[in-house]
């Protein structure tokens, strides 16, 4: 459940800073916010364990985790995450330069994010609300253009930081 809520706080400062044009940070935050989300997932059936290369991690919930699949197959996703793999292994430590494009990257995100935050909640059987915490001072980038997660979704109380869902 940990996994889970470090990833859903990594894309919203991913979300937030791309907005700001804090294009490394904020990649390897999205990277890090997407392999969190498919490790909590995977932990729920004891999979999830030694690695950090997305496609794998992926390839070990096909078949499994329906959203996995269409993160595999989707060509406009499976671009996504061969991008977030690259973030990882070479723009890491600055050894390739990244041509990002923020606004596509953020709406591919976004989807993701909420795609894969559905997964989680659905295998967990959790149906009630469960909202993102989102600092005050957060909430206008973090809700702007965002297709996926509105107010209802967030809250700045401060018992929405606590992993529980």
């Amino acid at each position: 459940m940990l996994a889970w809520h470090i990833a859903r706080e990594h894309y919203v400062v991913a979300r937030v800073s791309l907005q700001q044009g804090m294009t490394y940070p904020s990649c390897l935050l999205a990277q890090q916010s997407v392999e969190m989300f498919v490790k909590a997932i995977l932990h729920l059936g004891h999979k999830s364990k030694g690695i950090h290369y997305l496609p794998e991690l992926l390839e070990r919930g096909k078949g499994k985790v329906p959203y996995f699949d269409k993160l595999m197959d989707d060509p406009k996703l499976s671009y996504f995450i061969r991008n977030l793999t690259l973030v990882n292994t070479k723009m890491r430590f600055g050894e390739a330069g990244f041509n990002i494009k923020s606004d596509e990257l953020i709406e591919v995100l976004d989807e993701v994010a909420f795609n894969l935050d559905k997964s989680y909640r659905e295998i967990i059987k959790h149906n009630g609300e469960c909202p993102f915490y989102v600092p005050e001072a957060m909430k206008e980038a973090f809700l702007s253009h965002n297709k996926y997660f509105g107010e209802k979704d967030i809250s700045n109380y401060f018992m929405a930081r606590v992993p529980l869902p």
